[in-house]
């Protein structure tokens, strides 16, 4: 970690940037489309649940309006024995889409009626349960169960379903995730094959687990190259998240999965509605219930710091509190030198690593778009070939 000065700006050479891309809107979509040059040689194709507890901590303010937060606008459980990331903030969001990648971030008060009342989840393939056959249990989230299962006419695939079906938090969770899976397809996003007629999600099986798993697995770590690969694998899987103008509000090394190549495909996409663990939250997204595209490059971030930097043997902020991390998002917002970030060494190449640096800025708009983390990331890796 490292203490984050406010006059701490990275160079990420902007002018290169410029050079090499060109940023054009078509017609009447919200989406940008960032096309390189022919001069760029941007390679895009890289080689390469969630286990909680219910301890929660909410950010719900106590006060309506949406200014930074005091200390009476928290209440905080008993804070944990040991460090623990299975820390989550409660944002009470309810629509999961933005319209633009740059429009004014989701808060608290939208309806999650208008995401089921989208046309989206109709067009989703529906099978019968009397069609699966489940099998192991894969991983669990804090509402959520992952099951092996065999499906007629898809072979192996992975269950999804909520643990308690009168929790109608869950309920809405699961929806979304249907809602936003259904507009994904890349490569690099988990694939949303079916649902059944209980609402639970048919998706591909990864093989390889989460991200953070796979890595604790192995006896001796994998390359930086390695690393950094399956880190550009997740950026270019929220790089068309970021395209189609969805915030994935719960980007973590758990919802990271590995298929058999190793290459990495993001899942869990919520939007801002439903729980974000805190230490992987931007300090708008814990103060003031502001989540956006910029947030989910935080988040990135410091799933980076920890894949990269620590192969997932470490967890942000380990010694930190529920209300350290809370207190260090105010340091933050307040323009305090003593703030704390993750910080990279220089294991990391300097042109990703300066990157990296720059989606820890304070100010949203001043982090990267995933296209230019992306455009980093491609000039790395091609300088390996």
């Amino acid at each position: 970690m490292r203490r984050k000065k406010s006059e701490d700006k990275m160079e990420i050479f902007e002018r290169d940037i410029r050079r090499n891309l060109i940023i054009t809107q078509v017609g009447g979509k919200t989406a940008t489309e960032v096309l390189p040059s022919p001069s760029a040689h941007l390679m895009t194709n890289f080689y390469a649940s969630d286990k909680t507890t219910s301890t929660s901590l909410s950010s719900k303010s106590a006060s309506p309006k949406f200014g930074p937060a005091t200390w009476n606008d928290f209440h905080f459980p008993p804070p944990p024995s040991i460090p623990d990331e299975r820390i989550y903030a409660q944002p009470n969001f309810t629509l999961p889409m933005s319209n633009g990648l740059k429009k004014e971030p989701e808060r608290a008060g939208t309806a999650m009626r208008m995401a089921r009342r989208s046309p989206e989840t109709e067009k989703v393939r529906r099978i019968s349960s009397s069609q699966l056959i489940m099998g192991a249990e894969l991983g669990e989230g804090k509402h959520t169960i992952v099951r092996e299962c065999a499906a007629v006419g898809l072979g192996t695939v992975a269950y999804k379903t909520i643990k308690d079906r009168h929790n109608s938090h869950a309920r809405s969770a699961l929806m979304d995730e249907i809602k936003m899976l259904s507009l994904t397809n890349h490569p690099h996003v988990i694939r949303l094959l079916a649902t059944d007629e209980n609402n639970g999600l048919i998706l591909e099986l990864a093989a390889n687990g989460n991200v953070r798993e796979y890595l604790r697995s192995q006896r001796l770590p994998l390359p930086t190259a390695k690393l950094l690969a399956i880190c550009a694998d997740v950026c270019e899987g929220m790089r068309h998240v970021e395209s189609l103008g969805v915030i994935h509000g719960h980007l973590t090394p758990s919802n990271i999965l590995l298929d058999e190549g190793l290459r990495a495909k993001i899942s869990s996409p919520r939007g801002p509605a439903h729980h974000a663990q805190l230490r992987y939250s931007a300090p708008e997204s814990i103060l003031e219930n502001s989540f956006s595209s910029n947030s989910d490059v935080w988040a990135f971030a410091v799933c980076c710091w920890e894949i990269a930097e620590t192969s997932c043997t470490r967890i942000p902020y380990e010694t930190f509190s529920n209300a350290d991390l809370v207190k260090n998002a105010q340091r933050m917002l307040s323009g305090h030198d003593n703030a704390v970030v993750p910080s990279f060494t220089e294991s990391i190449p300097r042109g990703v690593r300066d990157v990296f640096v720059r989606c820890f800025e304070v100010e949203p708009q001043a982090r990267p778009l995933f296209a230019h983390i992306s455009y980093f990331m491609s000039k790395y890796h091609a300088s390996l070939d």
